[in-house]
């Protein structure tokens, strides 16, 4: 089996990003009712802050296949700013990102926020044009739009299209003379494009309504065609992992990474900055729900309890500190009873187990 396709799901907010990956976990069988953020019942939307406030709040993953051979671990980010940390540490394990645009709304500054994120880190883009279905939905205005305030040279995913084979015919010299001649293969069209979507040098993009189910089969069918995962190491070299999240349930610690090479069993030992460490247990992750699993190798997330790492740091193989920024502001908190002292710093360190920005 190939390695998952670790698949982010990003948008400024209202754009229809948790309604779309709902419509994925429907599609590939992980749910059978179709949820809402804003009616607090979606998968990956279910930490009781969520549900009150009827917004994503903390980045969440789901395992689904798309096929026998092909798996992809679906991550939900926040869209709101305020919790744009999230987003950011999950751009770390990322191979490709679904940048959600509502045809409604048209570009907002939110999405040029994110698009430049998501380009600093080198990820590869779908836009998935969504809400073509409302009234004041402009979709070719807002492509437009999007390629003249983005700066990208955006093309259609559907590049089995003859528009879409002249576009990326235009990428390449070789391919132009053999489309010219008539002469390309499927394969010839599909490797220039997977090349220059990998270098980032274009963007490939569909259109749909999440709400009304247009366009998703078709994202699905393009994701594995378009996109590999992006971690190079294998199975048979030493563990190797980041940590992209920190959190604790029922009191227990939970460090959600992305294998890079090797596998991880539980009792298994690994380095970290702080010295070696035993793995208790692994787990995979459906929004909040874990279930255990007996090992873990390159390319999967799971979710490992008995680590102290924090967002950000490598695990195993090459152990590391992750990059932390200097603190612009230090602020003197005085607890209030009955908060003690001592109850007061371990609930600090807790918070910068999760947030250590």
């Amino acid at each position: 089996m190939h390695k998952p396709l670790c698949v982010g799901i990003l948008a400024h907010v209202d754009a229809g990003k948790t309604t779309l990956s709902e419509q994925i976990l429907m599609h590939t069988g992980r749910i059978r009712t179709l949820g809402r953020v804003d009616h607090g019942n979606a998968f990956m939307d279910n930490d009781a802050l969520e549900r009150q406030r009827g917004i994503t709040i903390f980045s969440e993953q789901a395992s689904v296949s798309l096929s026998d051979d092909t798996r992809i671990v679906l991550i939900d980010t926040p869209g709101h700013e305020d919790f744009a940390a999230q987003r950011m540490r999950a751009l770390l394990v990322m191979d490709v990102c679904i940048l959600v645009v509502s045809c409604a709304d048209r570009i907002q500054s939110g999405t040029k926020a994110i698009y430049q994120q998501v380009r600093a880190a080198g990820i590869p883009v779908l836009f998935f044009l969504n809400k073509t279905d409302q009234e004041n939905a402009h979709p070719e205005e807002t492509l437009i739009e999007l390629r003249e305030t983005l700066g990208a040279e955006i093309l259609p995913a559907d590049w089995e299209s003859e528009a879409a084979r002249e576009e990326i015919a235009l990428l390449d010299e070789k391919l132009l003379e053999c489309h010219l001649e008539g002469q390309a293969t499927d394969n010839d069209y599909l490797t220039v494009l997977r090349r220059h979507l990998e270098s980032g040098t274009v963007r490939v993009y569909c259109m749909g309504s999440a709400l009304q189910d247009r366009g998703v089969t078709e994202l699905l069918d393009i994701l594995p065609k378009l996109f590999k995962a992006r971690i190079a190491g294998s199975v048979s070299e030493p563990f190797s992992g980041i940590v992209y999240r920190v959190r604790r349930q029922s009191g227990q610690r939970l460090s959600y990474v992305r294998v890079l090479s090797g596998n991880a069993s539980a009792r298994q030992e690994v380095e970290t900055v702080r010295g070696s460490e035993k793995i208790h247990a692994l787990f995979e992750a459906q929004g909040q729900r874990l279930t255990g699993i007996d090992q873990c190798a390159a390319g999967d997330v799971a979710v490992l309890t008995g680590i102290s790492a924090i967002p950000g740091e490598i695990i195993g193989k090459d152990a590391r500190s992750a990059d932390r920024p200097e603190a612009m502001m230090v602020q003197a908190l005085t607890p209030v009873p009955p908060m003690t002292k001592q109850k007061l710093l371990e609930d600090l360190r807790s918070l910068e187990e999760e947030e250590p920005e």
